[in-house]
C-alpha cells in the first residue's frame, strides 16, 4: 500500500477526528481509510488511535507521529506548488551568465524590465569573460561571444558583433594617424585576451581586401570592462593607445 496515502489518511483522520470525515475529504470510502490506518499501525507496530463509536483521537504515539507526518505532507504539497507555478507563471530561480561588458552595458536594462514583468522570479546573474562550463556552473542560460563547441547545449545565434580598431583623438594626435595597414605596426595596443590570442590583427578593407598586421601590445586583459569604448576618453586610454 502507498505509504504517502497512508500518511495522508492518518493526518486527515487526526484533523477531523473521524475516519468517515477523512474519507469524504479524500474522496475515498470509509472502509478504505480504516484499512489504510490499520496497515499503518501494523507496519509501525503501535496503536495510533483510540476509537469510539462517535470519533477517533490520536494516542500519545499517534500525536508524536502526527507532528512528523504533517510536516512531510506539507513539504510534499509545497514541492507540488513550486513545480506547478512554473506552468502558470514564471517563478523560482533563473541563473544567467554573460560577458562582463555586455552584461553591464547592454543586458542590465533588459534584465530589469524582465524582472518587472516576472516579480516572483529570482535572477542570479554571473558576469565573467571566461568561458566557464555552463552546466557545471549551474547556469540556465548563457550569452557568449564566439564559437560554442559544447554539444550538450542548445545554441542559438543572436546576432553578429563586428570588431574594429579604435583610439582616442588625443592618442592619434600624439602618435600619428595610420594611413595604411603597415602603419599600425608602430602603435601600442590594449588587447582583449579572450578574442585576440596572437599578436596579429586580421584586417578587412571596405572592398573586402584582407591584410594581417603584427602588433605590439602595451597591455593585455581578460576582462572587457578594462577597455570599454565608452571609457576611451579616460587618461588610462590616452596612454595606452589603440584598442582591439
Amino acid at each position: 500500500m502507498d505509504r504517502l496515502t497512508e500518511l495522508t489518511s492518518f493526518v486527515r483522520a487526526c484533523d477531523t477526528a473521524s475516519f468517515s470525515a477523512a474519507a469524504r475529504e479524500l474522496g475515498l470510502s470509509q472502509p478504505a481509510v480504516s484499512q489504510q490506518i490499520r496497515a499503518l499501525e501494523k507496519r509501525l507496530g503501535v496503536r495510533l488511535f483510540d476509537r469510539t463509536t462517535r470519533h477517533v483521537s490520536p494516542t500519545e504515539a499517534g500525536r508524536r507521529y502526527l507532528e512528523r507526518a504533517r510536516d512531510i505532507i506539507e513539504r510534499i504539497e509545497e514541492a507540488d506548488r513550486s513545480v506547478g507555478c512554473l506552468e502558470s507563471k514564471m517563478c523560482g530561480r533563473l541563473a544567467v551568465g554573460a560577458p562582463a561588458s555586455f552584461g553591464a552595458g547592454v543586458l542590465g536594462s533588459y534584465l530589469i524590465e524582465f524582472k518587472r514583468a516576472y516579480p516572483e522570479l529570482l535572477l542570479d546573474v554571473a558576469l565573467t569573460d571566461s568561458f566557464v562550463d555552463v552546466i557545471a556552473e549551474g547556469l540556465d542560460v548563457a550569452i557568449r561571444m564566439g564559437t560554442i563547441d559544447d554539444n550538450r547545449l542548445i545554441v542559438r545565434k543572436l546576432g553578429v558583433i563586428g570588431r574594429c580598431l579604435a583610439a582616442t583623438p588625443e592618442y592619434l594626435d600624439r602618435r600619428g594617424r595610420p594611413r595604411r595597414p603597415e602603419d599600425l605596426a608602430d602603435h601600442d595596443y590594449l588587447l582583449y585576451a579572450h578574442i585576440r590570442k596572437r599578436d596579429v590583427v586580421p584586417l578587412t578593407g571596405p572592398g573586402g581586401e584582407k591584410a594581417e598586421v603584427r602588433i605590439r601590445p602595451a597591455m593585455r586583459s581578460d576582462n572587457s570592462l578594462l577597455c570599454p569604448s565608452r571609457e576611451m576618453g579616460d587618461s588610462s586610454f590616452r596612454r595606452h593607445g589603440l584598442h582591439f
